[in-house]
């Protein structure tokens, strides 16, 4: 399923390939040579952050060695928060719940639909039951709570391409996500901020292999919009 380009941080696992020269320096000797590698790198990720992300996810699983992985955790964790967790969040405007099918098809339920929102300009109802989104079953999605997951990860102004079931109609309804009213909240923002770096950590630990689950997206699945 897309929703534009995106790129996913594949990080591999362990295996015989060296670091890349410029991630080696991390690990120099002398103090002033880590220090100018690390200031390189830093330098180097203004014009390719998802790169380098890319680069250093990479290298932090394959090496042992604790002062680069040190380095290496300081120099991701401004970019990963800012292209992968601390991200606003996509928001429809329903309140939703799940219905199984005869055939144990889970459904989105719309409940209710919020006025002025991102649903309620598209056309939504209350009673509509959502079947796909980007041509993936709800089913695929995990059933409602992966659904809610995949929605709040992209950001506002992504356009979905939903199936929705009507009565006894099937309309194909497309929508684009707004922001929740409550990201200007300042509490909103702490949360999410806290929730970003609980996520952050987790990727970490995932990295490290220490943690069950995807190093790349630990928690649900959450797009890079790509613009290296």
């Amino acid at each position: 399923m897309k929703t534009g380009r995106c790129i996913v941080l594949l990080c591999l696992p362990l295996s015989l390939m060296a670091l890349s020269p410029d991630i080696e320096k991390l690990g120099a000797e002398a103090y002033k040579d880590r220090e100018a590698a690390e200031k390189a790198l830093r330098k180097k990720a203004v014009d390719t952050p998802y790169r380098c992300l890319q680069d250093w996810a990479k290298a932090y699983q394959e090496t042992e060695d604790l002062e680069i992985r040190v380095r290496l955790r300081r120099l991701m964790e401004p970019l990963a928060m800012e292209l992968m967790f601390d991200l606003p969040r996509g928001y429809m405007g329903i309140h939703l719940g799940e219905v199984t099918t005869d055939e144990g098809e889970p459904l989105v339920l719309v409940n209710s639909v919020i006025p002025g929102e991102s649903a309620s300009k598209a056309g939504l109802r209350e009673g509509d039951l959502i079947a796909e989104v980007n041509g993936q079953t709800v089913k695929e999605m995990g059933g409602q709570p992966g659904f809610s997951t995949f929605v709040a990860a992209q950001p506002p102004g992504t356009r979905l391409n939903l199936v929705i079931l009507r009565g006894n109609k099937e309309i194909r309804q497309p929508m684009t996500l707004g922001a929740r009213r409550d990201e200007d909240n300042t509490r909103a923002r702490q949360d999410r901020a806290s929730e970003a770096q609980q996520r952050y950590r987790d990727w970490l630990l995932a990295l490290e292999g220490k943690e069950d689950g995807d190093p790349n997206f630990p928690i649900g699945h959450f797009p890079v919009q790509a613009r290296d």
